[in-house]
């Protein structure tokens, strides 16, 4: 390729001691890596640049079919991206932190350019590189946190973030006492957790092994390191048989009095299904978490209840693909607030999406049916979905609608929408 330069670092007069490439944003570029990503190849890859701030846009590092492109915003210094792809579209995180910085067109990888895109001024990067290390696997949870640990010990200031406790099993309904462990992917931390549902701190009983739990416990966990503590709590609630549905064996069942992973803040990174099939509902994006909020409500029950609160691009994303099924029926209940509006779910089928929205049930074909949702009391909404048909209800009201023909299997389910809209 075309040669970039290789120069020792200065910052504020002092070297750093950490050397790096420099590509010059015109038309630096290196490539290839004859092998080293084959069509549909599973890979990870971490990448470290010492960047200026403001520096531009461009690809960071590229393939015939994806780019990790740089993007338009005050980076920090130094980005460590972690990629991993199982053959397809990669999942990006930028020092620890799920991003979007790429575009996919296809599985065919190929030769691997880095600082642009071979034969393309305009897609040079201005950008230090430090450091690449690919690997033609996906690597576990605990084999990324060392390498990532290892790069943070090497090019920054601080130690890499801590990753949420593990608790198995999931939580759900209990006849009995069952044995949880406690688990963390980081090398020399500790575990801290409670059972009472209150948040684990530096003094809260010290994980050492497995423990027994009986039903109508919520165990909640936290890692730290000194001082340093992971940002998400985790939690699981194991409730007994009194917690039962009326009508046993959902394969979904979001509640949000138990199982919310959150921040200190309330924003949450994981809704847990307490039904028992693993289905969670997760949000990586740290901008993107809903956030869970206590409120008394009027009338009965006198208590206070909790809700996952939704706003602009809010969203928690369920598993990928429920299987197959000939009809699916989904209840949402919600809490009156003051003003609510845009879409609260979606569930993509084949070609069609179907949206919950405040004021039209609709598909991506723009089938609408228009209805008036009032909030100011809590409402309970039933969805009956089937191939080529469907129903809605608010109470007992049929609230009927058309649509085009949709096919099966049951796509992604979305609570909130991964459209930029208020809701």
């Amino acid at each position: 390729g075309l040669p970039g330069t290789f120069k020792f670092q200065n910052e504020g007069g002092q070297f750093s001691r950490q050397p790096a490439i420099v590509f010059d944003g015109s038309d630096d570029v290196l490539w290839r890596l004859n092998g080293a990503l084959e069509p549909g190849q599973a890979f990870t890859i971490f990448y470290v640049s010492l960047n200026d701030r403001n520096l531009g846009s461009g690809d960071l590092l590229g393939t015939k079919g994806f780019t990790l492109e740089q993007p338009y915003q005050d980076d920090p210094e130094r980005t460590l991206w972690t990629l991993t792809s199982h053959g397809s579209r990669p999942d990006i995180f930028k020092n620890g932190d799920f991003n979007s910085v790429g575009s996919w067109s296809g599985n065919a990888l190929g030769e691997l350019s880095i600082g642009g895109s071979r034969g393309s001024s305009a897609s040079a990067a201005r950008t230090k590189v430090a450091e690449i290390i690919i690997y033609d696997r996906v690597l576990t949870k605990a084999e990324s946190a060392k390498v990532e640990a290892s790069l943070y010990e090497r090019y920054f200031e601080f130690a890499r973030p801590l990753d949420p406790v593990t608790i198995l099993p999931p939580g759900g309904i209990i006849d009995e006492s069952v044995e949880v462990t406690l688990s963390a992917f980081e090398e020399n931390t500790t575990i801290r957790y409670t059972l009472d549902g209150t948040v684990p701190h530096e003094s809260s009983p010290l994980y050492t092994g497995s423990f027994t739990v009986p039903p109508g416990t919520t165990v909640r966990a936290r890692n730290f390191r000194g001082t340093t503590s992971s940002e998400i709590i985790s939690t699981q609630s194991f409730l007994g048989p009194a917690d039962a549905l009326p009508v046993a064996d959902p394969i979904i069942w979001l509640d949000a009095e138990h199982g919310l992973d959150q921040s200190d803040q309330g924003e949450i990174a994981s809704w847990r299904d307490l039904s028992g099939n693993g289905h969670d509902f997760q949000q990586l994006y740290s901008s993107a978490r809903p956030s869970a909020i206590t409120h008394l409500p009027t009338g009965s029950p006198s208590s206070p209840q909790s809700s996952v609160s939704l706003g602009g691009y809010d969203h928690l994303a369920g598993p990928p693909d429920l299987g197959e099924s000939s009809l699916v029926t989904i209840l949402l209940a919600f809490q009156p607030e003051d003003t609510i509006f845009g879409r609260f779910f979606e569930s993509y089928v084949g070609l069609n999406d179907y949206r919950l929205e405040k004021d039209q049930f609709r598909t991506q074909q723009n089938s609408i049916a228009e209805f008036e949702l009032e909030m100011d009391q809590p409402t309970v909404i039933t969805m009956v979905l089937e191939p080529n048909n469907g129903a809605f209800y608010l109470g007992e009201r049929n609230l009927s609608f058309s649509q085009s023909a949709a096919t099966l299997p049951w796509g992604q389910l979305i609570v909130g929408s991964k459209d930029s809209v208020s809701h």
